[in-house]
């Protein structure tokens, strides 16, 4: 039994050791794919190099299906690769993409984007619900701030003279203020008051 355990240990560690070889193997091709691409030797890669060699150059087309990369789509390809979204590839980029780009996309790869999509969109529509209510309430209190002012100062026109609120623009909102009410009445009885 222990031989057998043995046995099992030295086979895992030998997986383990392959694809360590195959990965270091897999990123001494990208560097090299990095370096035929980067025709103006320049350190990076933009579009137009990537699309340019990826349809002239046969080699590397054959490369990259070697390498189980899908290059049919070259701007898809170069916006996944780009993780900064800079407009051009670093060899880090270039690599780093490659190595989580190659093979056909698993099942549990696509579920799982399934997954994180539809959690994304819930959490956006619950968004989208709390803005509306908090809008909603915002209009409520805007309401019963200016009916407050209307009854302690009845001849104030800054009162009533809040616009309605707009969906699309939230600026109104902004420019109503109870207290400039407040400071208003304050001014007129300042003015009307004996000196």
């Amino acid at each position: 039994v222990e031989c057998a355990m043995q046995t099992t240990q030295k086979n895992r560690d030998l997986l383990v050791e392959e694809k360590r070889t195959l990965e270091r193997e897999h990123l001494k091709h990208m560097r090299q794919i990095f370096r035929e691409i980067d025709i103006d030797r320049s350190g990076t890669v933009e579009y137009d190099e990537l699309k340019e060699q990826l349809n002239d150059n046969r080699h590397l087309q054959d490369y990259f299906k070697a390498l189980a990369l899908n290059a049919t789509d070259t701007l898809t390809l170069f916006e996944l690769l780009d993780q900064d979204d800079s407009g051009s590839l670093t060899l880090d980029e270039f690599c780093d993409g490659a190595m989580r780009l190659k093979g056909e996309a698993r099942a549990f790869d696509i579920n799982f984007l399934i997954q994180r999509e539809r959690k994304t969109s819930s959490i956006l529509k619950k968004l989208g619900h709390s803005m509306q209510s908090n809008h909603e309430n915002v209009d409520k209190l805007k309401a019963a701030i200016a009916e407050l002012c209307m009854r302690r100062w009845p001849n104030s026109e800054s009162a009533a003279a809040a616009p309605p609120p707009r969906p699309s623009n939230i600026s109104p909102l902004l420019s109503f203020s109870p207290l400039k009410c407040i400071a208003e009445r304050d001014d007129e009885k300042a003015s009307v008051a004996p000196g």
